[in-house]
């Protein structure tokens, strides 16, 4: 027996309380438009295509769940997606007019696969409550080239397009010749179009290097010197696992030394593995899997 549920009908659900940790049944009424809501913020937090809509079970099983939901068109989420990214930007809009304190921002070009270049702008700050807030202000196109002049110049657009170019604390950057150009040409920008006091210090500290981007030189630097030693020891992996005789090779030498902390054991045993396979080449004996002159393990 089925029992129908009038509109605005409430009705129960199970659900666990968090700060409790207990399982507890309340009320809820059904709203078709929430829902709706719900499943448009899920295909875009999720990326999903805006076709899902028409994905065969994908309709089936929604229908499983509520028979009378309606199923959009991907047109119809398309627009109605906009309408949302519209509205909570214009609310963002307000809030960045209403309040007082100061943003810092990160600003990076990206390519796409479609060899176009982008800049992503995002803003950072600490609300009332203290508690740290960013958001991706703007994704924009950046066509010709990437010169220090044409980073500001659309950095200080955005900026002020927002209303946030007279609160400006820092910007975060690599390490890229055209940015330090951007940024001189950003401070003088801030100084000419906004009141002597829109810079802390006068600018002295609105440049902020990006550590990520520090650390990740560091580490490419590091690398290079002992590249040619992970090499060596991921071929000898790569000819070890191929070899069956190699393997036994490595099992006999394994109590020499600790295989993974002790290099010189690596390299005596490749040596060894080396003058072995060159016995086994010169007799008619075949072996089956690659060895580690074929792999170019020995090529140093």
């Amino acid at each position: 027996m089925t029992h129908s549920v009038v509109k605005g009908q409430h009705q129960l659900k199970v659900e666990k309380d968090g700060k409790k940790d207990i399982t507890v049944v309340v009320p809820y009424m059904y709203d078709e438009e929430a829902s709706l809501r719900k499943l448009y913020l899920a295909i875009v937090m999720h990326e999903y295509p805006f076709n899902i809509s028409e994905h065969e079970y994908f309709v089936e099983f929604i229908k499983s769940l509520r028979p009378t939901f309606p199923i959009r068109s991907r047109v119809t989420i398309r627009k109605e997606i906009m309408n949302m990214f519209l509205a909570k930007k214009d609310r963002l809009y307000d809030y960045f007019k209403s309040v007082s304190f100061r943003f810092s921002a990160t600003m990076d070009m990206w390519t796409s696969n479609q060899n176009k270049s982008y800049m992503c702008v995002t803003i950072h700050w600490i609300d009332d409550n203290w508690s740290i807030q960013k958001r991706i202000v703007n994704f924009v196109h950046v066509e010709g080239h990437h010169t220090g002049t044409k980073l500001s110049e659309t950095f200080t657009e955005l900026m002020v397009k927002w209303y946030i170019d007279k609160r400006m604390f820092a910007l975060t950057l690599d390490n890229a010749s055209a940015n330090e150009v951007a940024v001189k040409d950003i401070i003088s920008d801030l100084k000419a179009n906004a009141s002597a006091t829109s810079l802390i210090c006068d600018g002295i500290f609105f440049h902020v290097r990006c550590a990520c981007h520090i650390l990740n030189h560091v580490a490419r630097d590091g690398l290079s010197v002992i590249t040619p030693t992970i090499e060596n020891i991921r071929q000898l992996v790569l000819a070890v696992k191929g070899s069956p005789l190699q393997w036994e090779e490595l099992m006999k030498h394994k109590k020499i030394g600790s295989i993974v902390g002790d290099l010189e054991v690596i390299e005596a045993l490749a040596s060894k593995l080396k003058i072995e396979d060159d016995d086994v080449a010169d007799s008619d004996d075949e072996v089956d899997g690659p060895h580690a002159d074929d792999l170019g393990f020995f090529d140093m």
